[in-house]
C-alpha cells in the first residue's frame, strides 16, 4: 500500500479548512513506517527542513480515501487530516524548555 499525506489547518470558528495552508508528504520510502496522529493529538508538520512556521494544531478529523486508480498493481491510501488551530499558550503546556 502506498500512503500519502495532506495536513490542513482550520482556524477556530471556522467551518472549512484554509485553501492555501497544506502540507503534502509521501510514506518513508526506506522503511515504509508512517506514524498517523489520532484525533485530539497535538502536532507541528514542517514541509522542508529549516521551516520557520510549520503546521501546527490539534487534530480535528482524519479522512482515508482508497483507491487502485493511481497505480493499478498497487493500492494507495491518501489521507487528509485537518488539524485544528490551538488555543494560545498550549505549546508552552506542552513541552519544557528545561
Amino acid at each position: 500500500m502506498k500512503y500519502t499525506f495532506n495536513y490542513q489547518i482550520i482556524r477556530r470558528g471556522e467551518a472549512r479548512p484554509m485553501k492555501g495552508e497544506t502540507v503534502e508528504l509521501r510514506e518513508d520510502e526506506k522503511t515504509g513506517q508512517h506514524l498517523i496522529p489520532n484525533v485530539g493529538d497535538y502536532v507541528q508538520v514542517q514541509q522542508h527542513f529549516g521551516d520557520t512556521k510549520p503546521l501546527t494544531g490539534r487534530v480535528k478529523t482524519r479522512l482515508f480515501e482508497y483507491s487502485n486508480a493511481i497505480y493499478p498493481d498497487r493500492n494507495t491510501c491518501h489521507i487528509n487530516i485537518v488539524l485544528e488551530e490551538p488555543e494560545a499558550g498550549v505549546w508552552e503546556r506542552l513541552s519544557s524548555s528545561e
